[in-house]
């Protein structure tokens, strides 16, 4: 996540970042530590200028409105979810892949919230008003149904339909990562179980995969 301190440091010259052609860059960073610290709603493309040390005239020249600015916000956080993904997806076994396709998509979750849940909200970014999120969610998907084909052309997972128990595989991750976020705290007692944030996500997992390889599983 962009470090506050380099970009609302009111002594910081962001001035010299648009003479040096990154002002679209500044204005990413800026906005973006301005949703981690306020949330959306209240942002303005004028507040992110003065953060950003720019004019206010100067965010125009590269967002058209605040939602353009929001939906750019979010498809660079699509694209670091990505990079995340696709460092997990060279595991040549299945069985590790996926495992290590949800503790990368878990791991994106809980250390950048508030992007998150800009990248999943149709509040403020709808992909019918900004296609390219669209295509940035898509190419996250399709890494992980990758995975689920990987597996299932070795044996490994039933079937050989891969985009039905992908969709089930990442609504499972999913729903994981908001309950996290929401309502679990890194550690808590459930039922009088000690419960973290690791052994939920090793739970979850560990019955997806199970899922996937078509077996009954029983509660660890």
């Amino acid at each position: 996540m962009t470090d506050r301190a380099d970009i609302l440091d009111p002594m910081a010259d962001h001035r010299d970042h648009y003479h040096h052609g990154n002002l679209r860059e500044a204005l990413l960073d800026a906005a973006e530590c301005m949703i981690v610290e306020s949330g959306v709603a209240g942002l303005s493309l004028r507040q992110v200028a003065k953060h950003a040390g720019v004019s206010q005239a100067a965010p125009y020249h590269h967002f058209a409105s605040k939602e353009a600015l929001l939906a750019e916000v979010a498809r660079r956080g699509f694209a670091k979810l990505v990079a995340g993904l696709s460092a997990a997806a060279t595991e040549p076994d299945p069985i590790a892949r996926m495992a290590g396709l949800g503790a990368a998509y878990v791991q994106f979750g809980l250390e950048n919230p508030a992007v998150y849940r800009l990248m999943f909200g149709a509040e403020f970014c709808p992909t019918e008003v900004f296609p390219e999120l669209k295509e940035s969610g898509d190419r996250a998907f399709s890494i992980l149904m990758e995975a689920v084909a990987h597996g299932q052309a070795l044996g490994v997972f039933w079937g050989d339909e891969p985009s039905t128990p992908s969709f089930a595989v990442w609504s499972s991750v999913h729903g994981l990562v908001s309950l996290l976020m929401a309502r679990v705290p890194p550690e808590k007692v459930m039922h009088g179980v000690p419960m973290t944030h690791e052994s939920m996500m090793a739970a979850t997992m560990a019955f997806i995969i199970a899922g996937l390889r078509g077996e009954r599983v029983l509660a660890p």
